[in-house]
């Protein structure tokens, strides 16, 4: 069950209604039973999983926290090896199989059986979520669960359970424990947000994807130009993929009467790689600041060691999207982008001082925005492609055939869609800046009418304009594979 499928649109309505209807007491279970039910929906297979996380980590850290000092890290260190260890098993047993058995191959020794493992949708999300949550009962930033309800219901709150945000317990259990009165404004909220995602997904990420896939899949027959609109229509269509999938997470959980972390604060809008990685994917980047930068000596230790767990951590982060080498080139690549960035900061700082250049100047701030959304796009590439000779070809295709020329059939998408494309992008442009303003979120606050105007805009819109027929899969959202 995906959000942009019918069957979650009824889905959701019913569970409002029975969420609202049903006596405050009972909505906990209402809402842990749903989400049960949707992630059985999708694969009775995976709720076993979920629920031996769910489990363990709940007894482990009530454990903890009643047991001695000197007992509370060897209860800490169980949970994560659980945790984790579940996680790597799935994803990564059979990635380290392969590995070993391409050098085993090489010596002329026999290989290593392939391992087949099925590996459930949102187990890196929520396997970090128990993780996170051990790791605050154990430092004492959270008292441990013990309403089994409340606890397995943040781990599995079907809003963010596919694909995040990866939340904290001082945020989502607090508000489990409080009374959720039926509020209009989080109906208006909810539905807006949720309906903008939709329209994110449907009309904009589907439709780049089409281009991105058809180029990347026939990149021999494809110009340069093409290419490289392909590489750039990748990097629009994995923050709006995402993004979308987070606005309706976001705008779901409202509906709920809860509010759930923002993941993105328009990325591409940031003038460095560091900016960048402050505002895409935020609750990824905070978890591995807090949980893996900080214990490993942050910036508090020497430049040495400081590039280092730089390194480490997004490493980590590539490995955690995929078990592939592309996946860790991406990570490592990025690491070095923030490396370079902190190394030169001070010989920036003396450039721009001598050019008397001031923070604020836009011609400055452009610059330095097309500069770092080139940077980002570039590593993009390993993210996107199959494997790493696919990355390689990629690259090679840029100068390969250096046409300068350009069609619509070559591009994979007909005239009327890029259109659409075209104008829904610098809509969705628009609506970003005016909401970081706050100018579009105060507005529809205040005028009842224009809320239900948008709303309705929104479904037409999706309606008339967004992907559907043969091939459509519904499931089909970037980060659904990590």
């Amino acid at each position: 069950m995906s959000f942009n499928s019918l069957t979650y649109i009824i889905f959701i309505i019913g569970i409002c209604i029975l969420n609202y209807i049903v006596r405050p007491k009972y909505r906990n279970t209402i809402l842990l039973a749903a989400s049960y039910f949707f992630y059985i929906y999708i694969d009775p297979r995976y709720i076993f999983f979920l629920l031996f996380s769910t489990s363990i980590s709940y007894l482990i850290a009530i454990i903890m926290e009643r047991d001695t000092e000197k007992k509370r890290k060897f209860w800490l260190i169980l949970g994560i090896i659980l945790s984790i260890g579940l996680l790597f098993t799935l994803k990564y047993l059979d990635f380290l199989s392969l590995s070993i058995s391409g050098l085993l191959s090489k010596l002329n020794l026999p290989l290593l059986p392939r391992i087949n493992l099925i590996i459930p949708i949102g187990i890196s999300f929520y396997s970090f979520t128990v993780t996170g949550y051990l790791i605050d009962v154990y430092k004492k930033k959270n008292p441990a669960e013990k309403n089994f309800i409340d606890y397995a219901l943040f781990v599995s709150f079907f809003p963010q359970l596919l694909s995040g945000p990866i939340e904290r317990a001082s945020n989502m259990l607090v508000q489990y424990k409080k009374t959720r009165k039926f509020d209009i404004s989080n109906l208006k909220a909810g539905s807006i947000r949720f309906l903008w995602g939709l329209f994110k997904k449907m009309i904009i990420a589907d439709q780049l994807a089409m281009l991105v896939n058809g180029t990347y899949a026939s990149l021999n027959e494809k110009s340069s130009i093409n290419v490289v609109i392909a590489i750039i229509a990748y990097s629009l269509q994995i923050y709006v993929d995402f993004s979308a999938y987070s606005d309706m997470a976001i705008g779901s959980a409202r509906l709920l009467g809860l509010n759930i972390m923002e993941n993105f604060d328009s990325p591409y809008l940031s003038s460095s790689v560091k900016m960048f990685w402050r505002r895409w994917h935020i609750s990824l980047t905070s978890w591995f600041k807090d949980y893996l930068y900080i214990p490993l000596g942050g910036s508090r230790c020497s430049k040495l060691r400081n590039v280092l767990n730089t390194l480490i951590v997004f490493a980590v982060s590539g490995l955690w999207h995929g078990a592939s080498v592309t996946f860790l080139i991406w990570g490592v690549i990025n690491g070095i982008y923030l490396v370079i960035g902190n190394l030169m900061s001070p010989v920036y700082r003396k450039i721009k001082d001598y050019l008397k250049i001031k923070d604020s100047n836009n011609l400055f701030l452009i610059i330095k925005g097309t500069i770092t959304f080139i940077l980002i796009s570039l590593t993009w590439i390993f993210f996107r492609a199959d494997n790493l000779e696919h990355a390689i070809l990629i690259f090679k295709s840029i100068y390969i055939n250096k046409q300068l020329a350009i069609s619509l059939t070559s591009l994979e998408i007909d005239a009327y869609n890029l259109i659409v494309l075209i104008v829904s992008i610098i809509v969705m442009l628009v609506i970003d800046v005016l909401t970081r303003k706050k100018y579009l979120p105060d507005l529809l606050n205040n005028n009842l009418i224009l809320t239900y105007v948008t709303c309705f805009l929104l479904i037409i819109a999706i309606i008339l304009f967004g992907v559907y027929g043969a091939g459509y899969d519904p499931l089909d959202f970037v980060y659904f594979k990590f």
